[in-house]
């Protein structure tokens, strides 16, 4: 029943925000973008439904709906569904959009499911000494914080385990209980000669190449093949792994869990007055 709120919910902002380009034309690139950033939530469940037999419930997802052109988007699903015994189980999905303008003459967005995505052979924990789900430990050192538009702790720290070749690290919390949500490791060296001084000679290209071998042997081969903007991915039981290779001077490492920073962005409905009935 929450599953199917929700689209309703998000059905019902698509439609305000097509109604509202009807009686305000013409619309702008930034309206027309907004309105099917919108319907990609929608199109979203509607295909998560069309493809999980038995589905219960969307788990994570992780939606990719930046870019100006919609063929370029993309979605990465955990679901849980019922098995053909009764059971519940969970697979990972990907899922492609593209826009066409349909026969009201308006832009719309729809959405593909793409492929079944592999599990990971190792459960993601965690990084840098953090653990995901867990209270940040007191040997974290706390450089700089700030509240994101999720409503979550976004921290700038020095994390228990540092490794050589970042150069800083973030995590994402919830506001009260702390509890880690997300967690990454930065790699923007200034200096060639200090990055090899600090990683025993080894150039970045060289250390990336180390840490990926590292994570496909602990991790085995990523959830979906690389892709063009380089980003390596593992899934396991609703987390998330990254490696993200942005170019020859700037990599990234973060793991997540969407489900710790869940109930932060849907508050806590009040308790219903029962006194005197």
């Amino acid at each position: 029943m929450r599953w199917l709120f929700i689209l309703l919910a998000a059905g019902a902002a698509v439609a305000a925000s097509v109604i509202s380009y009807r009686c305000h034309l013409p619309e702008t690139d930034y309206q027309q973008k907004h309105r099917l950033q919108l319907e990609a939530e929608v199109e979203l469940a509607k295909a998560c439904t069309n493809t999980v037999t038995g589905l219960t419930k969307i788990l994570s997802k992780d939606l990719d709906i930046y870019d100006d052109l919609p063929s370029k988007w993309t979605a990465r699903v955990v679901a849980e569904y019922i098995n053909r015994v009764g059971g519940l189980e969970r697979t990972n999905l990907s899922f492609t959009f593209h826009a066409d303008t349909d026969v009201d003459g308006i832009v719309h967005v729809d959405c593909q499911f793409g492929r079944k995505l592999r599990d990971a052979s190792a459960p993601v924990d965690g990084l840098f000494g953090l653990n995901l789900g867990a209270p940040m430990p007191r040997e974290c050192i706390v450089l700089s914080s700030r509240t994101n538009g999720d409503g979550l702790l976004w921290l700038e720290v020095v994390p228990p385990q540092r490794n050589t070749a970042f150069d800083s690290y973030s995590v994402e919390t919830t506001p009260d209980s702390r509890l880690v949500s997300y967690i990454a490791g930065y790699c923007n060296p200034r200096d060639a000669s200090q990055f090899a001084s600090l990683n025993k000679g080894l150039s970045l290209a060289q250390v990336t190449e180390g840490i990926l071998a590292s994570l496909r042997q602990r991790y085995g081969p990523e959830a979906e093949d690389e892709n063009a903007t380089k980003e390596h991915h593992w899934i396991s039981r609703g987390r998330s792994l990254y490696f993200d290779i942005r170019d020859e001077s700037f990599i990234v490492l973060s793991c997540c869990d969407y489900q710790v920073g869940r109930a932060v962005r849907r508050p806590a409905q009040p308790p219903v007055d029962t006194k005197g009935l």
